[in-house]
């Protein structure tokens, strides 16, 4: 698969930053698991000057509110429910009770490497969504959605209203401040609308963040507009601005992976969930402007905590690859 001189030079930058700190422990202490540190900030060169290349044409639009909030998530059931059945989503996952399988992998098609080409950002009062509106298509595939292709259609976000709380799924015993959700359809389907309600329809990738004293880089794009949309009903163009594979963490095949639903209504239990063990990092300035988003159109109350209790496990299990000997948290 032929990398984006891009995707590369970061991968470099990437490797320097990490070898750095560890020949530097070799002189001041013990040597530090690369898994336990946040991962580095490697730096994109074609950021540089981005937002003189970018801005023109944006326009800014309503979108659609929607018809629930998370402060009613108890009542959720009685209008939609899906929401009350037994294989919904978040969990608690507990690492040592995972069953290991060394079968399980995923694979990225080229198209994550390089820019959405047609995107919008909107804020829909709940969550701040970005949604792709067109062009190379970004895919996966992989043993881990049974070798099914999974087309890319938005991803979203969901955070808390401080540092202890905020990602919807729980690793021993631990909510981060942030998570993204990558939500892509099975291409058997015509659209996620299709594919929404089907047992095999959907597979969302969850990346979870730790917060860093340095900005991440690869999210400067998205924070710097977040501003334009922090009102509720409020969209914008958002066309080459991401690359979904910086957004992703280093190593992509450290993964917990589980049947379950959609983590808002109406909570269809289509969902093959894929959770990257590597945090990725945000710096806490970046993570602050998130709880400045509002769920009205006056902008005058914050959308707060956005994400959704953990559910029971019941009988499923959570499955993933087979990991090195040393552990990553």
């Amino acid at each position: 698969m032929r990398k984006s001189p891009f995707y590369c030079w970061s991968i470099l930058v990437s490797i320097a930053n990490l070898i750095d700190p560890l020949l530097n422990a070799i002189s001041i202490g013990p040597v530090v698991d690369p898994f336990l540190v946040p991962l580095p900030l490697p730096i994109d060169p074609f950021l540089v000057n981005f937002d003189r290349r970018f801005r023109r044409g944006r326009r800014i639009s309503d979108a659609k509110p929607k018809n629930y909030s998370h402060r009613d998530q108890d009542n959720w059931a009685a209008s939609f429910p899906a929401c009350n059945l037994t294989q919904q989503s978040p969990i608690s996952i507990l690492s040592y009770g995972v069953e290991t399988d060394p079968t399980l992998f995923i694979d990225f098609g080229p198209f994550y490497d390089i820019w959405l080409e047609r995107a919008e950002m909107k804020n829909d009062g709940t969550t701040v969504e970005i949604e792709f509106m067109g062009g190379l298509t970004p895919v996966f595939s992989g043993s881990v959605v049974n070798n099914d292709l999974y087309r890319f259609h938005q991803m979203h976000f969901h955070w808390g209203s401080d540092d202890t709380v905020g990602s919807e799924h729980v690793i021993d015993g631990v909510q981060f401040p942030l998570e993204l959700h990558m939500v892509h359809f099975n291409d058997k389907y015509t659209s996620l609308a299709q594919a929404a309600s089907q047992p095999d329809g959907l597979s969302v990738l969850a990346i979870l963040f730790k917060p860093s004293l340095v900005n991440n880089p690869f999210l400067d794009p998205l924070i710097y507009d977040l501003a334009n949309v922090r009102c509720a009903y409020r969209r914008i163009d958002f066309n080459f601005r991401i690359i979904l594979a910086q957004l992703l963490p280093v190593n992509t095949q450290l993964f917990f992976t589980y049947r379950g639903s959609l983590t808002t209504p109406p909570c269809f239990e289509s969902v093959q969930w894929i959770i990257f063990r590597q945090l990725v990092p945000i710096g806490i300035a970046q993570l602050l402007q998130f709880r400045l988003l509002t769920s009205d159109a006056e902008c005058r109350t914050l959308i707060g905590d956005n994400w959704r209790r953990v559910q029971p496990v019941n009988a499923r299990v959570v499955r993933q690859p087979l990991l090195p000997v040393k552990g990553i948290w």
